[in-house]
This record gives structure tokens, C-alpha cells and sequence, in this order.
């Protein structure tokens, strides 16, 4: 089966990218995209999450800068980008990337057009390249994860925060003076980076797994079909594997492919800074709630897909 797209017509792409942490990866990921061949009608779409980006493109017709007033989190951050192209413009692809993302070939686009002509994808995720470990990081999973397996993780954050919360005032204290070292966080990064190894399946094509989600393609029909890219919206986490189910039970089609590279800076964006005590509890609280939330957001979904379905049969 071939795609909907001539290989012949200008290229006319989206590419989506959610602002976060510094300017400057933000604007090396949009020098990237513009020194791409065959852009043709492409367009850039920059979210600013309420994170105050200084937009030096104002005068440059192809880049638009869409803002929030506060971090709104990747799957709204990225849907507000996405209502923004679908009001202004009919592409025949958006690409939802991060901003630490850098293009390693600059036959990128053409490459893109080829192996939609013989998969016709809905959704395609590329082989994801981590420079600092050198390691491939795409394809997350062959498959979305259980309700069983979300159960058991939102118990264990659930047990993370009883801990967290329960501790003296004395431990959490010693925990922010070694997470608070300078020396000890870039230690952790160092041996994060050297413990990573290739996930299975980085090196030959796949269909219906799970995609990393620094990096995602979405074809026309997908667009058609969608008003937003992620529903339900989560802040933070699990993004990858609410849009997988949702590919599989509407029978879109989805690709993996070693064939489209791209390179993920990962840490560039987490500068080093020194905070305060009563910042450092509240981070570590608020970020386990975000991970208790989002599984139990994960859960709901498939609970109603697979009692949706029971009602169909």
C-alpha cells in the first residue's frame, strides 16, 4: 500500500517544538530544521510554555512562536501548538519534537517522504541517538504497558511517597545536601550516561510498538482525524503509551524505523542549580504526585477502552 502524498509535490511540514529549559537548545534545534534539504513550505511552531522565550524570529515569515501563560506540560503544551497549525495550515505531516532534538543527516525530509510512499503510516517514530552514553533509546516497548504493571507502579510511588513523607526533617536534609552537590549530580548524570545500553529492536523496523517521545511523525490522516495530538492529556510521562493504545484500538498504523535518525541531547537541558531545602521537598513531592497522576490517568484509559470494547462485542 502506498501513501496518500506525491513524492512530487513541495514539501510542506510542521515541525512542532515544546520550548523548555535554556534559549539556546531551542534555537540550535530550529537551526537544525532550517539546514535540512527540501524544506519547500515547511513551517516551524515553537511553544513557550510560560517559560519566557526571548523569540529572535519575529522577522522570519516560516517561524511562529505560540505561548502559554504558564508550563501547561508536554501533552497540552504540544496540543496548543497543534491547535495553532491546525487553525493555519494543512501540512502533510507534523513532527512533534523536543528542543534538545538535532538532525545528523540533512536528507532527513527526503528520506521521511520515501518511507511513507511504502509504509503509509499514520504515526512513525525514528531511531532515537543519544550522543552523551551512546546508546539508542527508540523503541520504549513491543507493546503499551498493562493495567496490571501501571497498578503495581503507582503502588510503588504511592509507597515512595509515604517514605518520602514520613522521614524527619533530619534525612530529608542529608538527602538535599547529597542531591544538592554539585559534584554528586553530575556524578549521577556521568553514571546514568555509562549504565544506558540499546533498548531491543533500535536496529530493524517495526509496527504497533512504543515510541520514544522526544521525537514523533503524525500524517495527514492522523491530522484529519485528530483534534489534538495527545488525549488525555497528561503533564509529564506516560504520553508514549496512552498514544500507542490509542493506535492500536482505532487500527492506525505505526512504524518504527532505524532508516530516520535523529539525535536526542537528553541532559542539555538540565543545567545545574542550586536550591533551596523547602524547594527540594517540594520538587521530590510534587514530582512523584505527577507520576501517581499519570498512571492513574494511564489506567482510566485503558479501563474505558477495554470496557468500551466489552460493550461492542
Amino acid at each position: 500500500m502506498k501513501g496518500n502524498i506525491c513524492m512530487h509535490r513541495e514539501t510542506n511540514i510542521c515541525f512542532l517544538i515544546l520550548h523548555f529549559g535554556s534559549d539556546e537548545l531551542t534555537y540550535n534545534a530550529v537551526k537544525s530544521v532550517q539546514e535540512l534539504d527540501d524544506l519547500g513550505n515547511s513551517q516551524i511552531i515553537i511553544v513557550d510554555n510560560g517559560l519566557g522565550f526571548k523569540n529572535i524570529y519575529s522577522d522570519i515569515n516560516n517561524i511562529h512562536v505560540v505561548t502559554s501563560d504558564k508550563n501547561i506540560g508536554f501533552s497540552a503544551g504540544n496540543n496548543l501548538g497543534y491547535k495553532y497549525i491546525l487553525d493555519n495550515f494543512s501540512p502533510d505531516f507534523v513532527i512533534a519534537m523536543n528542543n534538545d532534538i538535532l538532525f545528523p543527516d540533512r536528507k532527513f525530509i527526503t528520506e521521511l517522504y520515501s518511507i511513507y510512499d511504502e509504509t503509509a503510516f499514520y504515526v512513525c517514530g525514528p531511531d532515537v541517538f543519544v550522543p552523551y552514553g551512546a546508546y539508542h533509546s527508540s523503541p520504549l516497548r513491543e507493546k503499551p504497558l498493562s493495567i496490571e504493571t501501571v497498578d503495581a507502579e503507582i503502588l510503588r510511588f504511592k509507597n515512595r511517597l509515604y517514605s518520602f513523607t514520613s522521614r524527619s526533617k533530619v534525612r530529608k536534609y542529608l538527602g538535599y545536601i547529597i542531591s544538592n552537590s554539585y559534584l554528586f549530580t553530575k556524578y549521577a548524570e556521568k553514571k546514568s550516561r555509562s549504565d544506558r545500553v540499546d533498548v531491543k529492536g533500535w536496529n530493524h523496523q517495526s509496527e504497533n510498538v512504543v515510541f520514544q517521545g522526544s521525537f514523533l511523525i503524525f500524517d495527514k490522516r492522523f491530522i484529519s482525524d485528530n483534534e489534538k495530538l495527545f488525549y488525555p492529556e497528561t503533564f509529564l510521562y506516560m504520553e508514549e503509551d496512552i498514544l500507542a493504545t490509542r493506535c492500536i484500538y482505532n487500527g492506525w498504523k505505526t512504524v518504527y524505523t532505524p532508516k530516520l535518525v535523529v539525535h536526542h541531547l537528553v541532559h542539555g537541558s538540565n543545567a545545574y542549580k542550586r536550591i533551596k531545602f523547602h524547594t527540594y521537598c517540594d520538587n521530590v513531592i510534587r514530582k512523584i504526585h505527577i507520576q501517581i497522576e499519570t498512571r492513574t490517568t494511564y489506567k482510566n484509559f485503558l479501563l474505558e477502552k477495554h470496557n468500551t470494547e466489552r460493550i461492542e462485542e
